[in-house]
């Protein structure tokens, strides 16, 4: 009846640790990068887009890029990047806004969330800026200068 029950241990304590023997190498799977989360900003309303370069002293001009967006639930990031400027009459620096999805659990609530965005050392001919979603633009907006 011993040997049954320090077989049972034996047994108990090798499947606890993983099925091997303690002070063995346990082997582990290798790290697997999670793919990259698609730009989700389809799915996202966006309004109010404002677009202020700031030529004030002390700092180097700034062009800040701010809107509102209504987001389906809790947890998401909203970013805006820069793209690219076309330099065609009137120079319009171009935006990429990218929405990307809570990864975890998340409140059902549609709410606004604030978006914004900077430039520093920004061009002082910039008149308009586009934002895309993708390829489509969501909007252009004037420039406002703060001098």
């Amino acid at each position: 009846m011993r040997s049954i029950v320090f077989r049972s241990i034996a047994l108990i304590s090798t499947l606890s640790v993983g099925g091997m023997a303690l002070g063995a190498d346990i082997p582990r799977p290798a790290a697997e990068k999670a793919p990259a989360a698609a730009n989700a900003c389809a799915r996202i309303k966006t309004s109010s887009w404002k677009a202020t370069l700031n030529l004030q002293p002390p700092g180097p001009p700034t062009l800040f890029i701010t809107g509102v967006a209504t987001v389906p639930s809790t947890g998401w990031t909203l970013t805006i990047k820069p793209v690219a400027l076309n330099k065609m009459q009137p120079p319009t620096q171009i935006v990429e806004f990218i929405a990307t999805p809570p990864s975890g659990i998340s409140g059902p609530v549609v709410m606004k969330q604030a978006v914004k965005g900077e430039i520093k050392n920004a061009l002082r001919a910039y008149k308009a800026v586009s934002i895309l979603c993708g390829k489509t633009t969501v909007a252009t907006v004037p420039v406002k200068v703060v001098v």
